[in-house]
């Protein structure tokens, strides 16, 4: 059984990233700029529910700019299929195939995620609960009830968490238009390096997110036109960095635990390093 070593591997995603940056900037430019359209549109006088509006469909747009980005990235990676000189939005059938996928994957941590979060912003079962300290007559189903919800979903998150970048090892297979179900086959390939999987893509993702929040706290309180704009700029820019790292990263790691020691003379001239 192969084990991957996750950070060397991370550290792979972030080097194809600084090789080929002139093609990561014409993957994810289009994107950017359809992100920042949603930004700018949020800073316009409009009713509640046309804000309300266009978040979500900032949501939708930062979903197919990503699974849009993420195939480009990855058939760039894997099959040497890069687009000099012009900028790719494509939106087909491998796009929304790739989506569909890492959407499933994303709620193996987020449906628990969203029913914690709801169980937590659960004011009346809280205040039921703990009534007692203010004199009123204990309840003691609920706070039983709160206990038990919190004793299932708190295991759950985390350990969908750790479990999501196993998954994650499909979405190469779907970029490259692999046929048939694949979760249950990447999963057998995965077995023994779920937690070299999950710190590898923590270290694929992390710095990106944490150079976003640092530079989030020091232009939060900016004022002036062009803060806000600036602040998207780069939270845009960082996101599709991460996601740059991060398919570089299960690249690499699904070409280690497929093929073993021969993935690296078999991986394509765009992974490898420059001369």
């Amino acid at each position: 059984m192969t084990e991957i070593a996750a950070w060397p591997t991370a550290g792979e995603g972030y080097r194809l990233l600084l090789v080929h940056i002139g093609q990561f900037f014409r993957l994810a430019a289009g994107w950017i700029a359809c992100l920042l359209g949603c930004a700018f549109a949020k800073m316009l006088p409009l009713p509640t529910a046309m804000l309300a509006l266009l978040d979500v469909t900032t949501l939708v747009v930062a979903a197919i700019a990503a699974a849009s980005f993420c195939v480009s990235w990855y058939r760039a990676i894997l099959e040497d299929e890069t687009s000099p000189g012009r900028i790719p939005m494509t939106l087909g059938p491998r796009e929304l195939r790739f989506l569909g996928h890492q959407t499933a994957i994303m709620l193996v941590p987020g449906l628990p995620a969203v029913l914690l979060a709801l169980l937590i912003g659960a004011d009346r079962w809280w205040n039921a609960a703990f009534a007692v300290f203010h004199g009123a007559p204990a309840e003691p189903l609920t706070l039983l009830r709160l206990a038990g919800g919190l004793i299932v979903l708190v295991p759950m998150c985390i350990a969908g968490l750790v479990i999501s970048p196993r998954l994650m090892l499909v979405l190469p297979l779907v970029a490259t238009d692999e046929p048939g179900p694949l979760l249950a086959a990447v999963w057998q390939i995965g077995k023994g390096n779920t937690m070299a999987l999950f710190k590898g893509w923590l270290g694929s993702i992390l710095p990106p997110v944490l150079l976003w929040a640092l530079l989030w706290f020091e232009l939060a309180g900016a004022v002036g036109p062009i803060a806000m704009p600036a602040v998207e700029v780069a939270g845009d820019l960082f996101f599709f960095i991460a996601l740059a790292a991060s398919t570089g990263f299960f690249s690499f790691a699904y070409a280690q635990l497929a093929e073993g020691s021969r993935a690296r003379e078999s991986v394509p001239r765009f992974a490898m390093p420059a001369e």
